[in-house]
Order: C-alpha cells, then structure tokens, then sequence
C-alpha cells in the first residue's frame, strides 16, 4: 500500500496499487466524473495546476514502484527532478513527489497496517 502525504493535509491519500497500475489527477468539471483512481480535488488540485490524469503508478517491483508522467501539464518533479513524459521512473519510500505545485510526501506501507 501507498500512502501519500499532502502538504498542509494531516490524513494521508492510501491506495493499493494493482496489476494494471493506478492513475492520480482530478476530477473533468463538466463532466462530473473522475477520470483519475485516485483524485486529489480536496486537495485544491486544480489550482495547484494537477491535470485529470496526471501520473500513473505501477509494480511493486522488489523495493520500489514505477511512476509515469502522463503528459501532464504542469509537469511531475520526483525528489526535485522534472520527470520526461512517457517514460518510467523507480518511486521510493520516502520520496518526494510534486504534481504540479501539489507537494508529497510518498511511504510505502504494508498491506496488514491499515
């Protein structure tokens, strides 16, 4: 499991991540519906400039999980470097990720410790 704590946000975001991956973004306006698994509108994505599908998260694959900027926007920076679209990155606990100008924290949990 992922938990992904928010800048300024007490309870962190917490998903498992299955085969096909997870995607996280934000909900389209006029459509009403999430386009993203995971959206982070309570978390004023949208001004903080997270696209609808932002970055898409895989694995595990032995200590780590993959992570893919969808052809963002805004752009994914992970511990401070921007991250090339389309193209595959190793995601650490501990590492810092950024959507944007959304800021967090990612910890890697086990599945037992809810």
């Amino acid at each position: 499991m992922i938990a992904l704590y928010i800048d300024g946000y007490r309870k962190p975001v917490t998903f498992s991540v299955g085969a096909a991956g997870i995607t996280l973004g934000r909900v389209h306006s006029s459509l009403k519906r999430a386009y993203a698994h995971i959206p982070l509108d309570e978390y004023n994505a949208y001004d903080r400039g997270v696209s609808r599908l932002h970055v898409r998260i895989g694995g595990p694959f032995g200590e780590h999980f993959e992570i893919e900027d969808l052809n963002s926007t805004n752009g994914t920076f992970l511990n401070g470097k921007v991250l090339a679209r389309g193209r595959l990155y190793p995601l650490r606990h501990g590492d810092e990720l950024v959507l944007g100008a959304l800021r967090m924290c990612v910890y890697f949990v086990p599945d037992s410790e809810d």
